[in-house]
């Protein structure tokens, strides 16, 4: 690919078209064409120097970053250290183990003592090695010493008041620890307040190294504007200095024209050649209609395409395809038009695939009368200085964001002061109308209302409160809420506190107290935190006696127990006794069927089956509680074995089908098609349901039929649901009836009972065996 450019160079754009002999002149033109060579090669180099440079300050600037960013990464570390040393302090109201927690804050204080020495030595460093060569931040850097004494300073103040609340807790005295404890706190937050300085100024330093750089690059990319204005110069100067030559030869002979223009146009290609393969940019020519007929070796080496390629219209391919049609409308506005041409466009680094953003320029060269002889382009990698540009304006846009926002903050700071200053005595009389309502509320509130600060001492206590604590409103303001609470309440207590200070909402919960007296107090409390001036000052609570309350509350539930373990026991007696009744009835029944085995006279025989059938239908009643029994006392079981269907629909019929007989009635069964009769289930709950449906059925039916259908409602993977239906002709059900039906003991008509019998528990026990079954 290479030989081929070499040896079939496009023609110069800049080309001499001479019309009559050249005479020999005087020769200072080709002292002014030395001096355009010296010139071409000057730019050349002025402008990969300025590019070098832009690279430089460029890499610089990610380096100082990087080395800020990892500052301000090791003084997060130290917050992290700093919670590892407040934590045993507080861990040890939970766990009342002082010397592990105290041995666990002097491990951490040793690894935090540790970290910031290490800070203080790379930044002692800092200030003596680098910090000279960024004097823009040499003071800056300066203080940040001083933001580091003032943690070291705050983390001593904070080891000291945790070194007292291990000392009361090895007295014995955890009230006097519950007052420190918010101490600590406090001590706590003024290292993250300190920690938080530092990473400030750390910011503020990386923002002020960033504008440096930022303003360097400005200036240096005003040279690239310059560079370009001498890029065209030498063109224009090339064209003149082509003209002159062009009228000093026309005196010459036309053989030795033409002889001297082919001379001049391969040198003229050759210098254009050894300049374009020179400069850093890819460098084109187009002939007057658009057609781009020479490249240099940027564009080959770039997009790996060959010279046939890309000749003509030929370049498109590398194009990004959302700037494609953009490039050829304005290439071809700029062919028509004669304007210069110029636009970013992106298109594909053959190296990697990637598309670069580049700044594509063209300018029309024109003879003497005007005509567009040429098109001379150049295209520049801009994609590393449009990122830069991109994140400088982020950069410009959040300052600006942050500098509006500051102003609006002060504009409405300084109308809200206007506001004030103008609303001052009637804020001052309505507050003062506001403390007098509010003191009047308080002092004669029902329920204990009190106020405390931060640390937890008591700021004031209404009468109620006096009343129901038995503490003076001026024994209350010496004493800390940890003194009042149970202990077992005081770690909660301290929870709601935080959680009340962290998300500064309104809480409700319970606390129990101990009065002066002695004696335990169940409040439900209602808290609020205090604000004044926007900074959190103290809690304000709202207690309600609910003692009273709780203590019929627990009544209620051990009455409730009570009746539950009533009802349990009720179920297990008449389990029991229904047991202990059938035993002595099988005999009976055994004993009757023994009877009327032998020979026995007519009136014997009726009086042995009048006892037989009674005994049977005892039977049936003693069964029905025994399982009416059991499923209250949640003693009934179920099997889970594989059975089929049909046998047992059809087992139940037959087994009452004698007695439909009996009556002269039709009894049958129906079974869809698509029922599945091999399932997996209790089949002799499921008959029990059915003989009990059926013989109701039976047992109200005087004439007619009673039928039984089965079909399938609905199936999962696991489970099939199906629908057990039977009808009869019998007597049927009142409206008014069905509404007690399957309540236990009771019966539709009383009526019924007396002609027809029953217990009134047949019902109620399929419909708990259904529902037990998930029916």
């Amino acid at each position: 690919m290479n030989k081929t450019i070499s040896t079939s160079p496009a023609p110069l754009p800049l080309s001499i078209d001479a019309q009559t002999p050249i005479t020999r002149r005087s020769p200072r033109w080709h002292r002014v064409y030395y001096l355009l060579a010296a010139f071409d090669v000057l730019i050349v180099l002025l402008g990969l120097l300025l590019n070098h440079q832009i690279v430089g300050i460029y890499n610089r600037s990610i380096l100082v970053n990087q080395e800020w960013v990892e500052r301000v990464t090791d003084y997060s570390e130290l917050g992290k250290l700093a919670s590892a040393v407040n934590a045993p302090g507080n861990n040890v109201f939970d766990t009342h183990d002082v010397e592990g927690e105290s041995l666990k804050m002097r491990e951490a204080l040793q690894v935090f003592n540790e970290r910031i020495a290490a800070v203080e030595e790379e930044l002692r460093v800092e200030i003596s090695e680098h910090a000279p060569n960024e004097a823009i931040v040499q003071s800056d850097v300066e203080k940040l010493p001083a933001d580091l004494a003032a943690i070291k300073s705050a983390m001593t103040e904070m080891t000291g008041e945790a070194e007292l609340i291990f000392s009361y807790f090895k007295q014995n005295r955890p009230e006097m620890a519950g007052g420190r404890m918010a101490t600590m706190d406090s001590k706590y937050a003024n290292v993250y307040d300190a920690l938080a300085d530092l990473r400030g100024h750390v910011r503020l330093i990386q923002e002020k190294l960033s504008k440096e750089e930022l303003a360097a690059i400005d200036s240096l990319r005003k040279f690239e504007y310059l560079i370009a204005a001498f890029v065209f110069l030498m063109v224009g100067a090339a064209s003149l200095y082509g003209h002159k030559i062009k009228r000093q030869m026309e005196p010459d002979a036309r053989e030795k024209e033409r002889n001297l223009e082919e001379v001049q146009k391969e040198r003229a290609n050759r210098r254009f050649r050894l300049m374009t393969e020179a400069i850093p940019q890819i460098v084109w020519t187009a002939n007057p209609d658009g057609f781009l007929d020479y490249y240099n070796q940027h564009w080959f080496d770039y997009t790996g395409m060959t010279l046939e390629q890309t000749q003509g219209w030929g370049w498109q391919p590398v194009i990004h395809p959302d700037d494609l049609q953009r490039c050829v409308d304005v290439w071809a506005n700029s062919v028509a038009t004669g304007e210069i041409y110029e636009i970013e466009y992106r298109f594909k680094r053959a190296a990697d695939g990637v598309y670069r953003w580049h700044l594509g320029r063209a300018v029309p060269v024109r003879d003497a009368e005007g005509h567009i002889v040429k098109w001379f382009g150049t295209c520049t990698d801009i994609d590393d200085h449009k990122r830069v540009e991109a994140e400088l304006r982020q950069m410009r846009e959040e300052l600006e964001q942050r500098v509006s926002i500051r102003t609006a903050e002060l504009t409405s700071a300084n109308a809200a002061l206007v506001e004030q200053i103008n609303e001052r005595e009637r804020a001052d009389k309505a507050l003062r109308e506001s403390e007098e309502r509010f003191r009047d509320l308080f002092e004669n509130a029902n329920d204990l209302v009190y106020t405390h600060d931060l640390a937890g001492n008591f700021t004031s206590l209404n009468k109620a409160g006096e009343t129901i604590s038995g503490f003076t409103s001026e024994e209350a303001l010496s004493m800390n809420i940890s003194q009042i609470v149970a202990p077992e309440s005081r770690v909660f207590a301290r929870e709601m506190i935080s959680r009340k200070t962290d998300e500064k909402l309104t809480t409700f919960y319970e606390l129990e107290i101990i009065a002066k007296e002695g004696h335990r107090i169940r409040l439900e409390l209602s808290t609020r935190l205090i604000e004044v001036g926007g900074k959190i000052v103290g809690v304000q609570g709202i207690g309600r006696d609910i003692t009273e309350r709780k203590r019929m509350h627990e009544e209620l539930e051990q009455a409730r127990d009570a009746a539950l373990e009533s009802t349990r026991l009720k179920s297990e007696f008449l389990a029991n006794m229904s047991h202990e009744i059938r035993t002595p009835m099988n005999g009976v029944i055994g004993m009757t069927g023994l009877l009327l085995d032998t020979e026995l006279t007519a009136e014997q025989r009726d009086f042995t089956e009048t006892i037989n059938a009674s005994a049977d239908s005892l039977m049936t009643v003693i069964n029905d509680i025994l399982d009416f029994s059991k499923i209250e006392a949640g003693k009934l079981h179920f099997e889970k074995i594989d059975f089929d269907l049909l046998p047992t629909v059809e087992g139940a019929v037959e087994l009452l089908a004698e007695r439909a007989q009996t009556k002269g009635i039709e009894i049958a069964s129906s079974v869809e098609s698509d029922v599945p009769v091999t399932l997996r289930g209790d089949a002799g709950r499921l008959r029990q349901v059915l003989t009990n449906l059926i013989g109701n059925a039976v047992k109200f039916t005087v004439a007619g039929e009673v039928v039984v259908r089965v079909a399938r409602q609905c199936d999962t993977d696991t489970h099939s649901t199906l629908r057990f239906a039977i009808t009869d002709t019998g007597i049927g059900i009142s409206e008014e009836s069905r509404r007690n039906l399957f309540q236990a003991f009771v019966q539709a008509d009383g009526s019924t009972t007396r002609k027809y019998g029953g217990t009134g528990l047949g019902l109620a026990i399929s419909k708990q065996l259904v529902e037990l079954m998930g029916g």
